[in-house]
């Protein structure tokens, strides 16, 4: 009798230890998960870190190289101003062709008739593309900045990305009635002109037709 009551102690001690074994291998096994879990999380945190570090460098290499490349054009301007060169002017302007680009050319020489359309001709050239984008909306937050160029028409840059349509969301006559996206993005920062603003009636909600 001894023996049985013996035995079954130790079976079921057995039992607890086989139990315990058991609890023991899942939590090295949960453990073990977790470790390599937070360690992949900091390897791609470091990755990360790494990418946008390389990105804020290209970026504010690029933004040197950009401040730079004004400098020397606003010096080359400045030379041929004094030297009254504005056939060199032009040729600057036209070579660089951008909105910066003209609108020096104009603010120095002041150009009329025959150049000024010639003017108006590289700038609506430069802004071939044409679409609808929202300018305000309808809580009236605006979503752009007023740029000040030398150039006949109002510019402004936009704070946030903004996807072109071919027609204004909510507001009657301004583009196609049944708008949808043209495919292309206005990235925040870039500079656009405004062909003419479509203003909602029931809200502070307006869109704008551009050139860009």
């Amino acid at each position: 009798m001894r023996y049985r009551t013996l035995l079954k102690q130790i079976q079921i001690q057995m039992d607890k230890n086989k139990i315990a074994g058991v609890l023991l291998v899942l939590f090295i096994i949960i453990m073990s998960a977790a470790l390599i879990s937070t360690w992949n999380q900091r390897k791609r945190l470091q990755l990360k870190t790494e990418k946008l570090e390389v990105s804020l460098a290209e970026v504010s290499a690029a933004k040197d190289q950009i401040e730079e490349q004004k400098t020397i054009f606003e010096n080359f301007y400045n030379d041929c101003k004094n030297d009254n060169n504005e056939a060199d002017l032009w040729k600057i302007a036209n070579a660089t062709n951008t909105l910066f680009a003209y609108s020096n050319y104009a603010q120095i020489s002041n150009p009329e008739g025959a150049k000024l359309k010639e003017l108006n001709n590289a700038v609506d050239n430069l802004l071939s593309k044409k679409g609808y984008v929202q300018y305000i909306e309808t809580n009236g937050n605006k979503l752009f900045a007023q740029v000040n160029l030398s150039l006949e028409g109002e510019f402004v840059r936009f704070i946030t990305d903004k996807a072109v349509r071919d027609g204004a969301i909510g507001i009657k006559n301004c583009g196609s009635p049944n708008q949808k996206k043209t495919g292309d993005i206005i990235l925040k920062g870039k500079t656009v002109k405004i062909i003419k603003l479509c203003e909602a009636t029931s809200s502070k909600n307006v869109w704008a037709y551009i050139a860009f």
